[in-house]
Order: structure tokens, then sequence, then C-alpha cells
């Protein structure tokens, strides 16, 4: 799904819209993962912290594979 803005609420509500497609919505999320983006982290209108107030046992964290991809090209862009 492609979204047109990116906005906290516009992720938050295809998120939910998601996981009711999916038959999903009555199961608790216990975790999340992204970029770490204000958009999707932050802590008063993140994702995460609209996530949260649905799913109070919810832990959002930064995506390993994506800090593993950010250390890895900046290291190679400062190799001379």
């Amino acid at each position: 799904m492609e979204l047109a803005g990116g906005m906290s609420d516009e992720v938050y509500s295809a998120i939910l819209t998601k996981l009711e497609a999916m038959g999903l919505s009555g199961i608790p999320l216990v975790g999340c993962s992204s970029d770490g983006a204000s958009a999707m982290l932050g802590a008063t209108n993140g994702v995460a912290a609209k996530l949260k107030t649905l799913y109070p046992s919810l832990i959002a964290t930064h995506c390993a594979a994506h800090r593993l991809n950010l250390a890895a090209s900046n290291i190679t862009t400062n190799v001379s």
C-alpha cells in the first residue's frame, strides 16, 4: 500500500485498516519496528505512540536491519 503523505495519522490509519482487512484487529500488538523517523517513533504524535494507546503492551524499536544499513553506508562514505 502506498501512502501519499506519510504523516503519522495516515500511517496509523493504514496500519489499522490493514490489520482489520487481515482479520487481526482483535489481536493485541506487542511490538513494532520502524526506521526511527519522528513520524513513526515520536513520543506524543508518532505512529508507535498512537498504537500504544490501543495496545498498551506494545514495544517500539528502531529496525535493526535499517540501523545496520545506515552504519554500513556511513562507513563506506568515510573510506578514501
